[in-house]
């Protein structure tokens, strides 16, 4: 067996001017990644962002793929000079790995500057090469990571000055070169990146007077700010919204795109108007500000809510007067984000303020409560601020909050079948596509999580904020996560990192595998 070393220690200057308790909670990180991770990347921006998103699988163009993957300050303050700097970078510098062992991945960032020091707020679009499934060395990995260091396997293809800081930004599954954003205003913006070049530095902002871009769509209808409640629908072109006005928006993007529709391939999509109208507004259903939205997986009438009220609900955008489902209290503080299960879509999970995260089952429409859920993780120490499920697994969803910390949670058997076999009334009177009653069989899945449910920590962040991350669609155990590090005077850090599948496999599967290595020897 290989001996797995611990990596040395971060360069001094990496380290400066972050507590000891930083420091040491990444060391300890450090001298984990050999064992428990299969690949990981990490990278600093200069700025704080709060979202970060897969696009689409850029195409592994071999020409493409032999150009240096350089490093990118991601400062608007030079971006001409960080493109020098690439083009003279260093053999060293070049992609560590051959094409066949990379898979080039669409990403969605931001940039939110300081007011007044003259640079512009911008989304960007970068390419990110992550290394496929067992072809990273662990311990170089390791070795190499530094806590504000550059990532560079990371290149930005296209920098968007957004008017006002990025609060949110989510892709259109339809539509992966499309994006919706949400900033300090009461309007919701649509990017169709492919028809933006891009800024290429700062002469290009001067020369349009340090205008913005405009954005490609303006979703209206809010009367106060929303500023992170957004979702996009797996299954058409449809934005729904919340905000300070205790209201959720739902906006049908097929109304303003052309006769041609458009959008396919990475093409642009042809956009027929600049400013919508929503489809459905829920107003009143809710007492205090929207924290966050989420479709139905595979329905795009239905989706759900959440809102400072510490209520939970179940919308249809064909009876906007009335929720279907209406959960109160669903948490002991602020209700902060939601998402409903990909596989499983009798279940929804909830984080709130109080910390916890739950799982409700809306086949149990008129028993659901705060005290009937049925599963709750209480790891957290602080407000959990973002939930996930994972793309193909009903039993595991993921969680991070104010405490640093990103969770990855596997519901126990028992827990998952523990729902109810009516459906919701509401439902049925509205004549709804209910979702369906039957969950995936138990045997698919057998339990991985220790006795609190916690089948993997990640604790690879500076901050005390991992403010969002995602399961890559297209690779479901790799995680893509974001921490605010403005509060250390550090940007914000972006991770890409999968968990070893020494984790992720059952025990029988790993014996196998162990016992066939050493018939094989």
């Amino acid at each position: 067996p290989q001996l797995i070393m611990a990596p040395p220690p971060s360069p001094a200057g990496d380290n400066a001017g972050l507590s000891a308790e930083t420091r040491s909670r990444w060391n300890r990180f450090r001298n984990a990644v050999p064992v428990m991770y299969d690949t990981i990347l990490s990278h600093n921006l200069a700025w704080p962002c709060l979202s970060c998103r897969f696009g689409d699988l850029v195409a592994e163009d071999t020409e493409r793929q032999r150009r240096t993957s350089h490093v990118h300050e991601m400062s608007a303050a030079a971006p001409a000079a960080a493109a020098a700097a690439a083009a003279a970078a260093p053999a060293a510098q070049r992609a560590d790995l051959s094409p066949n062992t990379l898979s080039y991945r669409r990403i969605y960032l931001s940039e939110q500057v300081t007011e007044g020091c003259g640079l512009p707020n911008t989304i960007l679009v970068a390419t990110a090469a992550v290394p496929k499934a067992r072809t990273s060395d662990t311990v170089e990995c390791a070795s190499t990571l530094q806590l504000r260091g550059k990532c560079r396997s990371l290149r930005v293809e296209k920098t968007i000055v957004h008017p006002g800081e990025v609060n949110r930004i989510r892709e259109l599954p339809t539509h992966p070169h499309v994006v919706a954003t949400q900033t300090d205003v009461k309007e919701v913006y649509v990017w169709d990146t492919a028809a933006f070049g891009g800024l290429q530095g700062a002469a290009d902002l001067d020369a349009r007077g340090g205008k913005p871009d405009v954005p490609t769509l303006t979703l209206a209808g809010h009367t106060d700010v929303a500023q992170f409640a957004l979702a996009a629908s797996p299954t058409a072109p449809r934005v729904a919204s919340g905000g300070q006005d205790a209201a959720v928006l739902v906006w049908n993007l097929e109304d303003a795109l052309g006769s041609a529709g458009g959008g396919a391939g990475g093409a642009a999509a042809a956009f027929s108007t600049t400013t919508l109208q929503p489809m459905a507004s829920f107003c009143g259903l809710h007492k205090k500000t929207v924290e966050d939205v989420v479709f139905h997986p595979k329905d795009a009438k239905l989706l759900a809510s959440v809102a400072d009220d510490r209520a939970m609900c179940v919308l249809d955008v064909r009876n906007p007067r009335c929720a279907a489902i209406h959960v109160k209290g669903a948490h002991n503080d602020d209700a902060q984000c939601i998402d409903w299960c990909t596989v499983d879509d009798t279940k929804i999970a909830t984080g709130g303020a109080d910390g916890v995260v739950k799982v409700f089952d809306i086949r149990m429409a008129g028993l659901m409560s705060a005290a009937n859920c049925v599963a709750q993780f209480k790891k957290h120490t602080a407000s959990v601020l973002r939930v996930s499920w994972h793309p193909t697994d009903p039993c595991v969803l993921a969680s991070s909050g104010e405490d640093g910390l990103l969770y990855v949670w596997e519901m126990s058997e028992k827990q998952r079948q523990n729902g109810g076999s009516q459906m919701p009334s509401a439902f049925q009177q509205q004549g709804a596509a209910s979702p369906s009653v039957e969950a995936p069989a138990p045997a698919t899945y057998p339990s991985r999580a220790n006795s609190s449910g916690v089948l993997f920590c990640h604790a690879g962040h500076p901050s005390d904020e991992v403010v969002d991350f995602q399961f890559d669609p297209n690779d479901p155990w790799t995680v893509m996560s974001m921490s605010n590090d403005s509060g250390a005077n550090g940007g914000s850090t972006m991770q890409i990192w999968r968990i070893s599948d020494l984790i992720t496999r059952t025990d029988a599967e790993v014996e196998a595998e162990l016992d066939q290595l050493v018939a094989n020897d």
